[in-house]
């Protein structure tokens, strides 16, 4: 009795799937027969003669078009040269900066004074990948070098716990990072 009603509720899901199959396909054939109707309608407008007559009108007001656009786009580049330009300096910089540890620490020292540039600068440097040469250079770097550079990293860690850091962060790592943080509390309020 109980194999033939799962053979029965076996049989209907086959029947019920199949029909789902035969469903589908009809509507793709539906969608194909219509795109292939599509692409024949676009080929002969294509081919037509006012498509083609009006070929050189259309480069004309593409040309135009380019024409008023050029100066405008000419000017936001002028514009925007000189933020380029400090934006490259600055990069060049901190990559200068970033392959000497003894440096670094003296910059990043001085930069804590004026958080607002140090939260900037610290930006600019995690998008164009400087933070990830950091990680590669503390694994090749000599053990005492390695340690201090592991030293500041410590200390910046600790300094950067303000919110600006922590608004960066994803709303899982700011539940993560939240957690940790009470864990840490809690330790040292049981610990004293």
């Amino acid at each position: 009795e109980q194999l033939k009603l799962h053979a029965k509720w076996l049989q209907d899901e086959w029947e019920v799937s199949k029909a789902k199959v035969d469903e589908l396909n009809q509507m793709s054939h539906y969608w194909w027969t219509e795109a292939d109707r599509l692409t024949k309608e676009l080929q002969e407008f294509y081919g037509s003669n006012s498509w083609r007559m009006t070929w050189p009108l259309r480069k004309m007001m593409q040309f135009f078009k380019w024409l008023f656009v050029l100066p405008r786009n000419l000017f936001l580049w002028v514009v925007s040269l000189p933020k380029r330009a400090v934006r490259w300096s600055l990069l060049k910089m901190m990559a200068y900066v970033h392959k000497r540890p003894a440096l670094k620490v003296k910059s990043i020292s001085w930069l804590r004074k004026y958080p607002s540039l140090y939260a900037r600068l610290r930006r600019m440097a995690q998008e164009h990948g400087l933070g990830a040469a950091q990680q590669y250079a503390l694994s090749t770097q000599p053990a005492a070098v390695s340690d201090l550079v592991a030293a500041e990293s410590i200390d910046e860690n600790k300094a950067s716990n303000s919110s600006e850091d922590v608004a960066m962060l994803s709303p899982h790592a700011r539940r993560i990072y939240s957690e940790l943080k009470a864990a840490m509390e809690e330790r040292k309020v049981g610990g004293m």
